[in-house]
């Protein structure tokens, strides 16, 4: 599950940081033959007027879907923040595409009438066009304020003996499903969903990695349910078993199992349920994930090289078009590349030196086209002192062959410069320093600046 993040509004310090999750109930069928199968789209209202902050993924033939894609939104208290919620008919193969979409209906609401609701929970009516009285159905919005957690969660399950739900001639296909219970405990978030496996009481599901915070706010005592399900055609989901848990509990059972429970399969069976299958913790491991300034923290230095395109498809530099033309009246699309990115890196490099190479080119004195030439014509020490440094150089120095042609994907005339990157980042950095991170930096004519980085 993806969670997206926005900042509503003008950028400012956060009160906190909330997370909102989406459901629907009654919707209005679209559909003729089948039920529809609706997705959600949340927007923020900014200076700049409505933003997409996300999509939820498509509930297949579900009028009353609960969807699991969480969105965190930056709360700020003495701000109105206003939100809206679109929910569509999935009908085209590109959700991207909302004009091909059937529309369902929308509806607006403010983040702060959210939060000063009872429970952080609030209940919108659908509606689409002017006529707001004919209703498409109800939206339901829970927020709950977020945890900061820097933990992560690696987790695998696997589960024996699970309960046929598809008969005598075939088998169940499972997956796993986890949420978490609301802080007021007033209902569940679903937060992760495994992949399906087809025909199979003894699923081994694929290890997954989750931030605490998605899983259970950071605390590791908040209920969790754990539900397999067998998912049959048009998406459908019938409950195989169920039990109830908390990552404390999880963390005390890796190896061992649970016993899965299905009140309604007991009912039928009688004397004769046993129970619903065993789920199995086979991997848990909780690990901190490490931020950029942990790193710095930590002693991290960065070591900048720089690459520059000089194929002609950036056309000759006394063309006014070309990325290479020197104009009087300011910097170019290269210079202007150059500030920005070199600027920045330059504070994380103790000496603010860094060898600059050019590709594409023929340098002064050589016949050929050279792939990695140090452009201030010193092979040897190809390096120059900060961002003004770079701009001193790449210019005069070059002779131009303005029939070059760009005749090959654009990687196969700067791998010379990775190649070199890559022995200066085997060889000399860690004669230098441990913690080094070595960045290259490439202008190239179709993208303009692409950063390549590499932990040495």
């Amino acid at each position: 599950m993806s969670v997206a993040n926005v900042l509503p509004g003008d950028v400012r310090p956060a009160t906190s940081s909330v997370e909102l999750s989406l459901s629907a109930k009654n919707l209005k069928d679209r559909d003729i033959i089948t039920k529809s199968d609706p997705f959600a789209v949340l927007y923020a209202k900014t200076h700049a007027g409505w933003v997409e902050v996300g999509k939820t993924e498509t509930k297949k033939d579900d009028l009353n879907p609960k969807w699991a894609k969480l969105f965190v939104i930056d709360y700020h208290f003495e701000s109105v923040q206003q939100l809206k919620v679109d929910v569509y008919d999935h009908d085209s193969a590109s959700p991207d595409k909302l004009k091909e979409q059937d529309y369902i209906g929308g509806a607006d609401f403010t983040l702060g009438k959210l939060m000063g609701a009872p429970g952080q929970s609030g209940s919108f009516l659908l509606t689409r066009g002017k006529d707001k009285s004919k209703h498409q159905g109800s939206l339901l919005v829970r927020a709950e304020e977020i945890k900061t957690s820097s933990e992560m969660a690696r987790l695998r399950f696997s589960a024996a003996a699970l309960a046929n739900m598809d008969g005598m001639f075939s088998k169940s296909d499972p997956f796993l499903a986890i949420s978490r219970l609301r802080e007021d405990g007033s209902s569940w978030t679903q937060v992760y969903r495994t992949e399906t496996i087809d025909n199979n009481l003894n699923p081994n599901w694929k290890r997954f990695e989750l931030p605490l915070q998605q899983l259970c706010n950071g605390d590791h005592s908040r209920a969790l349910k754990l539900e397999i399900f067998d998912e049959d055609r048009g998406g459908k989901a019938e409950l195989i078993g169920h039990v109830q848990s908390s990552l404390e509990e999880i963390m005390g059972k890796r190896g061992t199992n649970f016993i899965l429970h299905n009140e309604a399969l007991q009912k039928k069976k009688g004397k004769k349920y046993t129970n619903a299958g065993l789920l199995v913790v086979a991997e848990v491991d909780i690990y901190r994930e490490h931020s950029f300034i942990d790193f710095l923290r930590g002693g991290l230095e960065m070591n900048l090289i720089i690459g520059i395109d000089y194929t002609a498809s950036n056309g000759p530099p006394t063309d006014s078009r070309s990325l290479h033309f020197i104009d009087p009246r300011g910097p170019n699309q290269y210079q202007h590349a150059i500030t920005s990115t070199v600027t920045i890196l330059q504070e994380y490099d103790s000496d603010k030196k860094f060898p600059v190479y050019g590709f594409g080119g023929i340098p002064p004195g050589a016949h050929d086209v050279d792939h990695c030439f140090a452009l201030n014509l010193n092979p040897s020490d190809p390096e120059v002192v900060g961002s003004q440094g770079v701009l001193q150089v790449p210019y005069g120095c070059l002779c131009w062959l303005p029939n070059i042609e760009l005749t090959c994907p654009i990687h196969d005339y700067y791998s010379s410069i990775q190649h070199r990157w890559a022995m200066f980042a085997y060889t000399v950095l860690p004669s230098l320093l441990r913690n080094t991170h070595s960045l290259l930096t490439i202008l190239p004519y179709m993208y303009l600046t692409l950063t390549v980085s590499h932990v040495v």
